[in-house]
């Protein structure tokens, strides 16, 4: 298989343009029109900006400095997030699964994918954080039904 300009694999059954976030692929299935003309498909994520927002280049940091350019990066095993397109292809891997870099050979090297860990990382956190708001209510439950009992003792 070879890869298009669009970051898709030529022949794949749903072609995705790199740097889109899956829900957000369909904006770019019946073309892309912007500056009142359509763009065609070979100038998305081509590294030159046509677009004065920057969707024709969602996974290149071509239309950096945009707050609207964003990179979605899908992290799997991981949460997935969004950076802004200066981001995108600096040598610095802001993506867990290294997203960001792959088009850049000798920094995809040097992006490991760490998404599993980050993700075991953060549900731990999430457990952990879990775990503390169960006491904190059980605290609160018996503080709570204390409190009412010595009430219910002084009104006697």
């Amino acid at each position: 298989m070879r890869w298009t300009l669009l970051g898709a694999l030529v022949g794949s059954p749903a072609a995705m343009i790199r740097g889109v976030a899956p829900e957000m692929q369909g904006q770019y299935a019946q073309g892309l029109r912007c500056n009142g003309q359509e763009v065609a498909a070979s100038a998305i994520n081509d590294n030159y900006c046509d677009c004065e927002d920057g969707s024709d280049e969602p996974g290149t940091g071509a239309c950096s400095g945009q707050e609207g350019t964003l990179f979605h990066c899908a992290n799997v095993g991981s949460t997935p997030r969004l950076v802004y397109a200066s981001r995108v292809g600096d040598g610095i891997c802001d993506c867990c699964d290294g997203s960001d870099e792959d088009l850049d050979q000798v920094t995809a090297a040097k992006c490991s994918n760490t998404c599993k860990e980050e993700g075991e990382r953060s549900r731990a956190e999430r457990e952990a954080k879990l775990q503390d708001l169960r006491a904190g209510l059980q605290v609160k439950t018996k503080t709570i039904s204390e409190a009412t009992q010595q009430k219910q003792e002084k009104e006697a």
